[in-house]
């Protein structure tokens, strides 16, 4: 049975970690189930690693590792670690997602006694017949390093500790509890953070890359979905003091290929029909690129992913770049690249001038040198 099929048949959701409780549904996440996606290749034994650098509201906590979770502890069982930034992030994901998942699904339930003294469990450890499920933070060298499994996930990598007090990265030290095992998996899922710095930015480079293909209603083209072609036109008549002569409530999407416009019903229905597409080698590591409007959400609409962007237009001009980089980040899902006015290397390069070492050229009376400490 695979994850997409265990989850269809007996995933249920709370109403503690979900808008709408009741019986899992894929038609609020169509591009979790499309051909290639992120479930079909947890049960592809050629892939040992599945990548998604995301946005929010993408599903990608719930839908994907939720649903890997269910289905490994129900029928598949084994050791299992997931790595979280902190501790505290990790007792939040088992208040909130982890515990209420397995309260409302009867199957787990009957496998995960949650209040069992004698199998010891704990808000960080839960024992289950054939594995255990063990959630730690990426600040703890011991919790990292411990016990070898099979089956690994990390969560927000960008957040987590690159340099774990001295023993290295707190990412690569948990891919190290695979070892032993042939046939092992890693879910690594996150939103990226600064151009550069990114973890999420690296693992995906190592992946093939695959990009989720929507065809557009009108013409039939498919692509994948960009905010380069969200817009909204100016209303001479109107004027806000944040969004201008815009209205947010007309913004629209326009097909890149014929422009025809889609409103959020046209592109959740195109959703449907979507793909996924590889850019790169596959060498055993699936990466899914996932931006907001992959989502079917209400506060994924249209009129809302304007808003924030043109509120976050409209900081940057006042010089606060704050909402400018959560936008990139948590919407576009995408590194942000800060900009400076400086002259790149090459260029202060080509006006180098040859002069002798201990003495100051023509022209200057005094040589200073300055570091900036972070």
């Amino acid at each position: 049975m695979s994850i997409i099929e265990w989850a269809d048949k007996y995933r249920w959701l709370s109403a503690e970690e979900a808008a709408r409780p009741g019986k899992y549904r894929f038609d609020v996440t169509p591009h979790l189930v499309w051909p290639g996606g992120p479930l079909e290749a947890l049960d592809d034994p050629n892939v040992t690693e599945i990548v998604g650098r995301k946005s929010a509201q993408v599903a990608w906590t719930s839908g994907v590792l939720g649903n890997a979770l269910g289905k490994w502890i129900d029928i598949d069982p084994s050791p299992i670690l997931v790595l979280f930034p902190k501790a505290e992030a990790a007792k939040q994901y088992v208040g909130e997602k982890l515990e209420p998942m397995i309260e409302a699904t009867p199957r787990l339930r009957k496998k995960v006694d949650l209040r069992s003294r004698k199998l010891q469990q704990r808000q960080d450890f839960k024992r289950f017949p054939g594995g255990f499920l063990k959630m730690v933070g990426s600040n703890s060298p011991a919790s990292v390093k411990s016990t070898p499994v099979p089956r690994v996930a990390v969560e927000e990598p960008d957040d987590c500790n690159l340099n774990l007090r001295g023993q290295g990265d707190s990412i690569k030290l948990a891919k190290e509890r695979l070892k032993t095992f042939r046939r092992s998996k890693i879910i690594i899922g996150g939103t990226p953070t600064i151009k550069g710095l990114s973890a999420i930015d690296a693992e995906l480079e190592i992946s093939d890359k695959r990009e989720g293909l929507v065809p557009c209603h009108e013409c039939g083209q498919s692509h994948a979905l960009s905010f380069d072609n969200l817009f909204c036109a100016d209303d001479p008549d109107y004027h806000h003091e944040v969004y201008g002569k815009k209205r947010p409530e007309h913004a629209y999407y326009a097909c890149p290929h014929c422009g025809c416009s889609w409103d959020d019903n046209q592109k959740n229905a195109n959703l449907k029909h979507g793909r996924w597409v590889a850019t790169a080698e596959f060498r055993g590591i699936a990466g899914y690129i996932l931006n907001e409007l992959y989502a079917t959400f209400w506060g994924s609409r249209f009129q809302a992913l304007m808003e924030k962007k043109l509120q976050a237009e409209h900081a940057a001009s006042h010089g606060n770049i704050g909402p400018m980089i959560a936008f990139v980040n948590s919407s576009k899902g995408e590194s942000y690249e800060y900009k400076s006015d400086a002259p790149k290397t090459d260029e202060l390069e080509k006006r180098a001038e040859p002069y002798a070492e201990l003495t100051a050229p023509n022209g200057v009376l005094l040589i200073t040198v300055g570091v900036d400490a972070q």
